[in-house]
């Protein structure tokens, strides 16, 4: 049986352990969350409608009424 300073030794290392495996997992999603807001972004820009006023523009709205 280990004795009790190798125990608590043992205990504080796996603690330490779990904030580091912590640290990590918070600093993955955030990253993956930063990148999945980026690209709905771009996305976002890509297919945005692009409202044009000349008469002989392609891309001009139709005017509903």
């Amino acid at each position: 049986m280990p004795s009790p300073q190798a125990e608590q030794a043992i205990e504080e290392k796996m603690d330490r352990i779990e904030e580091i495996l912590e640290e990590l997992i918070l600093d993955v999603v955030i990253s993956v969350l930063i990148k999945v807001l980026d690209r709905n972004q771009l996305f976002a820009n890509l297919y945005r409608r692009q409202n044009c006023c000349r008469t002989n523009c392609d891309q001009r709205d139709d005017i509903p009424f």
